[in-house]
């Protein structure tokens, strides 16, 4: 700890007192918690960094993704973060329904380049983490009727067939009153 942090109200120090303790909770990677861009740390001047490049470093750095919600608020979200709203759906529902071993590609770690210093050793390990994050999935095809009964959105979590997957996409077709979706088995 620096010398003296506060947290809800409370001052922290950095020698330790009896019941004096900090609690955090966090879903996925914690390491780093600031991203330095580009080559400004590093010489002291002002240098440009292009935007999605730096979003993508971010995205895979923390094994997160973007969506939005109806009301267009952007969230990140990690991918290990499982809390989403759970919505069970009927059998007479289901159109149609496939799982299959998700396939995955080694991830590109140059994607890490935009950031300052040397990311190497972060490359190494988080090619390890997210080789054994996605090497172990599921994925799920499904077309679920009756689009205002579920109102699904994306990272809602799905229960068919006693199994539960996370929306990963969702394409609705108003014609037919039906929504196909894909996602993970978690």
């Amino acid at each position: 700890l620096p010398s003296v942090a506060s947290y809800d109200g409370r001052s922290y120090g950095s020698s330790h007192y009896a019941n004096n303790w900090v609690r955090s909770t966090c879903s996925g990677n914690m390491i780093p918690s600031k991203l330095q861009l580009g080559d400004a740390y590093l010489n002291l001047d002002n240098s440009l960094t292009e935007n999605l490049a730096s979003v993508r470093a971010m995205l895979m750095l923390y094994n997160s993704t973007l969506y939005t919600l109806p009301n267009g608020t952007i969230l990140l979200k990690s991918k290990d973060d499982n809390s989403a709203r759970l919505v069970e759906i009927d059998r007479r529902d289901i159109v149609a329904y496939s799982i299959k071993r998700g396939t995955h590609e080694t991830p590109d770690m140059k994607v890490l380049d935009i950031l300052a210093g040397d990311a190497s050793i972060l490359a190494d390990i988080l090619k390890q983490y997210m080789l054994d994050f996605y090497g172990s999935r599921w994925s799920c095809d499904a077309t679920v009727d009756n689009i205002d009964k579920y109102n699904l959105v994306l990272q809602d979590r799905l229960i068919i067939d006693g199994k539960i997957h996370v929306i990963t996409e969702i394409e609705r077709d108003y014609t037919k009153d039906e929504c196909k979706i894909k996602g993970w088995q978690i």
